[in-house]
């Protein structure tokens, strides 16, 4: 059976957001390049990490690091984002500023949570 990664609130909540901003974005034709970033960006956050049994060499200890360090990309660069859509000051733009801060703290927790777990298991 494939090793299990950890579930990432963070992957989810890109998910969830992600064609909603673009969907807010698209109608007012606020900088196409940003949009064409974040859905790049995105999708390679996206990307899974290859499963354990696929590639055995791969070292499980840095596979946890990585799925981390992904985690603290989606959290700064949905921080960004948000400040994007704030700073455009947009009608309405407030509204899933606020929604996407709120899922970002959510993600910072579980980040560090992962993060000391992690840190705990290694130092046994």
């Amino acid at each position: 059976m494939p090793y299990q990664y950890p579930y990432s609130p963070c992957n989810k909540l890109l998910q969830q957001y992600r064609d909603e901003i673009c969907d807010f974005l698209a109608p007012r034709n606020i900088i196409e390049a940003l949009r064409t970033r974040y859905l790049l960006c995105s999708s390679r956050i996206m990307q899974s990490i290859p499963d354990f049994e696929e590639s055995r060499a791969y070292d499980v200890n840095q596979s946890i690091m990585d799925i981390i360090s992904r985690k603290q990309f989606v959290i700064l660069y949905l921080e960004v984002f948000v400040e994007l859509l704030r700073c455009e000051g947009i009608q309405d733009c407030d509204v899933l500023a606020n929604q996407l801060s709120l899922g970002i703290e959510d993600c910072r927790s579980q980040y560090k949570k992962d993060y000391e777990t992690f840190s705990t298991e290694r130092s046994k």
